[in-house]
């Protein structure tokens, strides 16, 4: 009972597809994504990145210095509470 209480149903049937807050990187935004079967067992998961996010990337040095770790360049993204059944809570 409680599983079937765990799915919600949107007006045009059964939802399937949840998304977390966006994270905004840069000038776009970022966020996880996961898709779940009827019986709420998971399917896919998923980043989605859009196209203001890859386009306002920094361009690296010539140097090949090594990584930025300043953090200007890394996020946190959140896993969606129905991905719960699987052993990752987020994405750096």
């Amino acid at each position: 009972m409680a599983m079937a209480s765990s799915c919600k149903k949107d007006n045009n049937g059964f939802r399937r597809i949840f998304n977390v807050p966006e994270v905004h990187v840069h000038d776009g935004k970022a966020w996880t994504w996961i898709q779940i079967d009827k019986a709420c067992k998971p399917e896919r998961l998923g980043i989605t990145i859009n196209d203001a996010a890859l386009n306002s990337l920094p361009i690296g040095s010539d140097d090949h210095t090594g990584h930025d770790h300043s953090g200007e360049n890394n996020w946190i993204l959140k896993s969606h509470a129905k991905a719960s059944i699987l052993p990752i809570d987020h994405t750096g």
